[in-house]
């Protein structure tokens, strides 16, 4: 899934704020980094 779409369904969704918030803590770390451009893409 599009992980733009995501957030924006997170600002109007509570479910889709907490789904955002597990994925956020697992794409932290990945976001330092430049190939954690490519990692959001994938998901």
């Amino acid at each position: 899934m599009n992980s733009i779409a995501r957030y924006s369904s997170a600002t109007v969704t509570p479910v889709a704020t907490t789904d955002l918030l597990f994925d956020s803590m697992g794409r932290l770390t990945s976001l330092d980094h430049e190939d954690g451009a490519t990692t959001m893409k994938e998901t």
